[in-house]
């Protein structure tokens, strides 16, 4: 093998080299961990007395009405938290993601 091959072989070799393409894994996005059936739950909605209710019959409903308020709080403060989780799950998903881009960009 002479001189020039040897060149050429070594020239060649530093070309691929430096041609190869940088792989890196792209993240799945992050799920929100939210319980579909929690999601779905809907508030009871207020009933009224039917005609000739009795006052045992209005007491009853008030003490049915009130508990389903309460449930319907909960409902509410869940999904408000749930919310807030699943924000910053995301934010720390595009973080991430940010931190990617940074270094394949700063790299070229």
């Amino acid at each position: 093998m002479n001189t020039t091959t040897r060149l050429l072989l070594v020239a060649i070799t530093a070309a691929l080299t430096g041609c190869q393409t940088t792989r890196f894994q792209v993240m799945e996005a992050d799920q929100c961990p939210v319980p579909p059936a929690q999601v779905a739950a809907q508030c009871v909605p207020p009933r009224t007395l039917a005609d000739g209710a009795t006052y045992d019959d209005l007491v009853a409903l008030a003490i049915e009405d009130a508990e389903n308020l309460k449930r319907c709080a909960e409902q509410t403060n869940f999904l408000s938290k749930s919310i807030a989780l699943c924000n910053a799950s995301i934010d720390q998903h595009n973080a991430r993601i940010r931190e990617i881009n940074a270094k394949t960009t700063g790299s070229r």
